[in-house]
């Protein structure tokens, strides 16, 4: 359900992984090292939105202040998954 405050626009799917990538492309230790990064940052976004979704229904006064962090810091770590995409894209 969208909420009137969430100006996150919905995203391509990132759940590529290492078979996705072209067959032609050897795999260097510099590649393995960007996915392996990727991966953890993926794993922190959805730790970060999960943490933003039960912080938003919270009691507490500070409750939505704080999920609204964890939303900043899950936008972050976003933008940063999409400059790797860019830069697995250009590699291929």
């Amino acid at each position: 359900m969208d909420r009137p405050h969430d100006t996150s626009k919905p995203r391509a799917s990132r759940n590529h992984n290492a078979a996705d990538a072209p067959s032609s492309a050897p795999r260097t230790p510099q590649h393995e090292r960007i996915e392996a990064q990727r991966a953890q940052l993926l794993q922190a976004h959805g730790v970060l939105m999960c943490l933003y979704e039960v912080l938003l229904h919270a009691e507490g006064d500070d409750a939505i202040f704080y999920a609204e962090a964890a939303h900043v810091a899950a936008n972050l770590v976003n933008n940063s998954v999409e400059e790797l995409d860019s830069v697995r894209l250009n590699a291929a």
